[in-house]
């Protein structure tokens, strides 16, 4: 649902789909890339970002979605 949106440029509603699934899944991989994409903050975008490289940088999505 979150990439849908995402790709639809439906950035709020992507947004909040994500929180929710953060919520119940901290741990998400996609939903913790898609929170580093959908943030407005360069500087916790940076911060987000740089963490999920450091624990996840060899997982296909980060790969494929941040680098």
């Amino acid at each position: 649902m979150v990439e849908s949106l995402y790709k639809l440029n439906e950035f709020n509603n992507a947004k909040v789909f994500n929180n929710v699934l953060l919520e119940q899944y901290p741990q998400c991989i996609p939903g913790m890339v898609y929170q580093v994409l959908l943030e407005t903050d360069n500087s916790r975008k940076t911060r987000l970002k740089e963490l999920l490289l450091v624990n996840h940088g060899d997982h296909w999505l980060v790969k494929q979605k941040l680098l």
